[in-house]
């Protein structure tokens, strides 16, 4: 599809947020909102119960991979579906990334993640993306603009990464806002240069990445809110950034909103999702316990020719076991 003319798409008027159809390459005009990301990890031995859920969706066979960062192998099903196993903290890993959730329909991504759920897995990032279709509204120029002056709260860094041709022609309107390794960060861009089948400000994206925590909590939101799920999901979406004017107060209830976020967020509780407090059960000790100290405990204890409670009375009197390195045990205890 080429390019659209400047001005074929008059900014109309939307009844309100609707969720991602199994969208063409030029979605209609209005606003629309769903999940663009999806990553669960879970035990070990929910691999086999992944693998045959994903094959029971998918008509082509996997090819094998030597599957994510951290882990040793993996599946993958064309296009983006990531089955990844073999992590010495013995959790598996399964993406659904936007290349295939693309192919479904908005209420298809949320039945997903239930199902996910179910199983027993576990949200660790969920991408949310925002789209305004038609509407005329420069949200992409504005948040640039609006960072420039000082103006973006919540997350504390910006990066713009705009193209153009050697005539000037704009061919990418991209700004990041926040740091990958933060568990928000986003990007606000016109989705349609992005795709190459629409010019500047036909299609604007604001998409929003959710990790750990937060990827939880909104994940319990969205299942908790069934056929409501797109008004949770756009709130959350709008409520993880914020554009306040720079009016030298460091309150951001003392600072008014930019006047074209503030027009943005007309009729929208913007939410904003906190993380969550550590999770200090004895349960959790208990599991962490078993698989990060007990198995060295018994080395440990072995090693020197002791007991186990032996070696933890020592511990407790404050003597030092000594190690070598690779992790070899000399025998022998320091006070």
């Amino acid at each position: 599809m080429t390019g659209t003319p400047e001005g074929a798409y008059p900014r109309s008027v939307t009844p309100g947020i609707e969720n991602h159809p199994c969208h063409p390459d030029l979605p209609p005009d209005g606003v629309c909102v769903g999940l663009d990301w999806l990553r669960c990890t879970g035990a070990e031995d929910l691999r086999q119960d992944l693998e045959d859920y994903v094959r029971s969706l998918e008509h082509a066979s996997p090819t094998r991979v030597p599957g994510a960062r951290h882990f040793r192998a993996g599946l993958i099903w064309d296009p983006g579906v990531l089955l990844s196993w073999g992590h010495k903290s013995e959790i598996c890993q399964i993406d659904f990334q936007g290349s295939r959730l693309r192919l479904l329909s908005g209420d298809c991504r949320i039945a997903l993640l239930t199902d996910m759920l179910s199983m027993g897995m576990k949200p660790t990032r969920i991408d949310g993306a925002l789209d305004y279709i038609g509407q005329e509204l420069r949200i992409a120029r504005n948040a640039e603009e609006s960072c420039e002056r000082g103006e973006l709260c919540r997350l504390r860094k910006y990066n713009p990464d705009n193209a153009y041709t050697s005539r000037g022609v704009i061919v990418r309107r991209l700004i990041k806002l926040g740091g990958r390794e933060s568990t928000v960060c986003g990007r606000i861009y016109d989705k349609g240069l992005e795709q190459g089948v629409a010019s500047e400000g036909v299609w604007e994206r604001i998409e929003i990445e959710f990790k750990k925590s937060r990827a939880r909590s909104l994940a319990e939101r969205l299942v908790d809110a069934s056929d409501s799920w797109p008004e949770v999901l756009n709130s959350c979406i709008l409520g993880a950034i914020d554009f306040r004017v720079a009016n030298g107060r460091s309150e951001h209830s003392r600072r008014p909103r930019a006047d074209w976020w503030h027009e943005l967020l007309v009729g929208v509780e913007a939410v904003t999702i906190s993380p969550e407090n550590p999770d200090r059960s004895f349960d959790t000790w208990h599991h962490s316990f078993l698989r990060a100290y007990s198995k060295r405990l018994v080395q440990l204890a072995a090693s020197v020719q002791i007991t186990v409670p032996e070696l933890v009375a020592w511990l407790l009197e404050g003597h030092v076991v000594q190690l070598q390195p690779a992790d070899r045990v000399t025998r022998q205890f320091a006070n």
